[in-house]
């Protein structure tokens, strides 16, 4: 059962495994139970979670490196950016070009994820 807590910080943060867990439930809970509310409700209460998950990681830190920490709220960070940018594309009647913009910033998001 180490798994499920090593890596975490000595502060007491053993726990920070079943955190991540809720909010990956309640991500699913969003997008099964919250669609006959429109597409863009789901995604304005995905993006208010994960914005209430990535200041509680950043408050917290519950991992014993910095590299730990700061890779999860890089991925908080990079998910709520490409939600909005879906949600931007899919809400807004917008140019071609915007929605190619838009997928950029998506592509590039997610490529500066994986590179760095």
């Amino acid at each position: 059962l180490g798994y499920l807590y090593n890596g975490f910080s000595i502060k007491g943060y053993y726990y920070w495994e079943l955190v991540i867990t809720y909010r990956k439930v309640a991500i699913v809970f969003i997008a099964v139970f919250l669609g006959e509310n429109g597409v863009e409700f789901q995604v304005l209460v995905a993006l208010l979670l994960l914005l209430v998950s990535l200041k509680v990681q950043h408050l917290f830190k519950p991992f014993d490196t910095p590299t730990l920490n700061n890779l999860e709220v890089r991925s908080l960070a990079i998910v709520s950016l490409t939600l909005w940018c879906g949600l931007c594309l899919n809400a807004l009647q917008v140019s071609r070009g915007f929605e190619i913009s838009l997928f950029l910033i998506i592509l590039a998001g997610n490529i500066y994820f994986f590179v760095t």
